[in-house]
């Protein structure tokens, strides 16, 4: 994982990063990279890695207080969950589509352990999240009923992936 940087005021414009001078903006690079990347924004975790594989998984679990924030009804959150685990879904397939695609020796090495342990936690996560509760009784009051999707939202934004 690259380490970013924080820098006050930029000494010169990095025009095609949006970044004026004395401008602050964030930086990091990888080992062995002669990219430099530039951001306005710190960035987050799947933006400091070269593993498609975390990159992506990091993306998701980073996402899901986002992709909850908001949503005032049962029918939303059940959407958005759906469209959740169906993420989840997609990347443990690549992750087994991988696994698959290894010679039979090297689905028994270390390598092939740990992507299997990958589709396990995956499983595992959307097992976790299928068995979230998002129905809401009807004739709640406003207080109720927020609090309601809140301890729905908090349950949903509690699972992750273990990895």
């Amino acid at each position: 994982m690259a380490k970013a940087n924080f820098v006050k005021k930029a000494r010169k414009d990095y025009p095609e990063h949006g970044v004026k001078k004395g401008e602050s903006y964030w930086w990091w690079k990888f080992n062995f990279s002669r990219i430099k990347y530039i951001s306005k924004e710190k960035p987050n975790r799947s933006q400091l890695t070269q593993s498609s594989f975390f990159s992506t998984l990091w993306a998701i679990e980073d996402g899901i207080e986002k992709r909850f924030a908001g949503h005032i009804c049962s029918d939303d959150i059940q959407n958005e969950l759906e469209n959740l685990i169906s993420e989840i879904e997609e990347l443990k397939d690549e992750v087994q589509g991988n696994l698959d695609n290894m010679p039979y020796q090297l689905q028994e090495s270390n390598t092939g352990q740990l992507l299997q342990e990958r589709i396990d936690e995956l499983e595992n996560w959307v097992s976790d999240l299928n068995g979230i509760d998002t129905s809401i009784e009807e004739g709640l009051s406003e207080e109720e009923l927020e609090n309601k999707i809140e301890e729905i939202i908090e349950e949903i934004t509690s699972t992750s992936s273990g990895l």
